[in-house]
């Protein structure tokens, strides 16, 4: 378990596909039924480039567990290495986030089934 943490640690920006999920990972905190309808995108420090993070806006019709409300932003990464997850806007999805420093965040660990594959 050490040696693999420890090689994603270590690995380049640019690696193989390196996405490791916990055996045992933290539940969801929020649930909900949303469509996205917008992305926040940020830039890179020296302004470059787009951020690996980035957010995805979210219509609300349905909440399933925790507090989700229209606009919901939800915020993830997009390269496979960190578990980046991807979003097709005017697309129904059934979201579950975690809530870190107040903000809703999502995974491929969370979401399997939106996992961004290499090259994509």
């Amino acid at each position: 378990m050490i040696a693999l943490f420890a090689a994603l640690m270590l690995a380049p920006a640019d690696a193989p596909f390196m996405c490791a999920c916990a055996p045992d990972p933290k539940p969801a905190d929020i649930e909900f039924e949303g469509v996205a309808i917008d992305a926040l995108l940020t830039a890179t420090p020296d302004g470059g480039a787009v951020a690996p993070r980035q957010a995805t806006l979210f219509r609300v019709p349905r909440a399933i567990k925790g507090e989700a409300k229209t606009p919901m932003k939800v915020w993830h990464f997009v390269n496979p290495q960190r578990c980046g997850v991807s979003f097709n806007y005017a697309s129904s999805y059934r979201v579950k986030a975690r809530v870190k420093n107040g903000e809703a965040e999502t995974d491929a660990c969370l979401m399997p089934e939106l996992k961004v594959k290499p090259g994509e």
